[in-house]
Parts: structure tokens; C-alpha cells; sequence
């Protein structure tokens, strides 16, 4: 039962983690918008909210890279 309650813990953490990653960079960079890379390969741009404002999933990842960082530079400069 331990074992449970230690994944369960850990399972929690992880959600933690992976939700403030946004908001630690955005502090980091000291900028509103920032630029997500996720595991699964897409790119997002997530505003001052902590909000999902842009997904990217298709062409290469240099382009979508490209153009969330182009997007957020404009933001940004307001």
C-alpha cells in the first residue's frame, strides 16, 4: 500500500513540476510570452496566463521553432 501512495506522491510532484515549467521560464526570460518545446515534438506558445495561445505539430521543428519565436517577439515588444 506504501508503494501506492509513494506513485500517487510522485505522480502529483510531476504534475506539479510540468505545470510551473511555463511560468519558470517566463520568469527566467522575463518576458510575457515564452516558447515550449514538448516531449511529444510540438511547439507552443504560452501567454502571460499560462495558457496554450498556439500549438505547431506539422513541418519541421526548426520552422515551428522559427515561427513561435518570430510570434513572440512581436508580443513581447508591446
Amino acid at each position: 500500500m506504501s508503494t501506492l501512495h509513494e506513485m500517487a506522491d510522485d505522480q502529483e510532484r510531476w504534475q506539479h513540476e510540468v505545470g510551473s515549467e511555463p511560468e519558470w521560464v517566463k520568469d527566467m526570460c522575463a518576458v510575457p510570452w515564452v516558447v515550449m518545446s514538448r516531449r511529444d515534438g510540438s511547439i507552443e506558445i504560452i501567454d502571460t496566463n499560462n495558457r496554450v495561445v498556439a500549438k505547431m505539430v506539422d513541418g519541421s521543428a526548426e520552422i515551428r521553432a522559427t515561427i513561435a519565436s518570430v510570434i513572440c517577439d512581436q508580443v513581447n515588444k508591446i
